[in-house]
C-alpha cells in the first residue's frame, strides 16, 4: 500500500503543481489533414533535452510521466480512493486488533492481509 502511495504521490505533484495545455496536433487520416485537440495537465521537465521530447507525441514515455489527460485524471482519482478505502480498512483493523489481540495476532492479521502479503522474516 505504502508504494501505492508514493507512486499516487508523484502523480499528486504533477497534477497540483502542473499548469493545463491545450494540446493540438494535426494528422492525416484517410488523405486529410485533421486537427485533433486535448487538454493536458502537465509539467515542465527540468532538463531541456527530456522537455524536447515530451513535446513529441509519438514519445509516450516521456509524457506519461510529466503529462495528464483528462481520462488520465480520472483514472488517478479512482485508484487514490480505492487506496483510500484500502488503508481506512487496513487501520480500522489494526487499530481492533491491537486493542483485543496479542502482537503475535496482529503480525498474523499483517501477514495475510491480501493482496499485501509480508514475509515473515525473523
Amino acid at each position: 500500500m505504502m508504494e501505492r502511495l508514493g507512486k499516487l504521490n508523484s502523480k499528486r505533484n504533477t497534477l497540483v503543481h502542473g499548469h493545463w495545455v491545450l494540446e493540438a496536433n494535426v494528422i492525416l487520416r484517410r488523405g486529410d489533414a485533421v486537427l485533433v485537440t486535448q487538454f493536458l495537465r502537465e509539467l515542465t521537465p527540468p532538463d531541456p533535452k527530456v522537455a524536447k521530447a515530451m513535446a513529441n507525441p509519438r514519445n509516450q514515455k516521456e509524457r506519461v510521466r510529466w503529462s495528464f489527460n483528462l481520462k488520465r485524471i480520472e483514472a488517478a482519482a479512482r485508484e487514490t480512493d480505492k487506496l483510500r478505502t484500502e488503508l481506512w480498512h487496513f487501520s480500522e483493523k489494526m487499530k481492533l486488533l491491537s486493542h483485543h489481540g496479542s502482537p503475535a495476532e496482529v503480525m498474523q492479521a499483517i501477514i495475510e492481509s491480501r493482496p499485501y502479503p509480508i514475509v515473515n522474516v525473523t
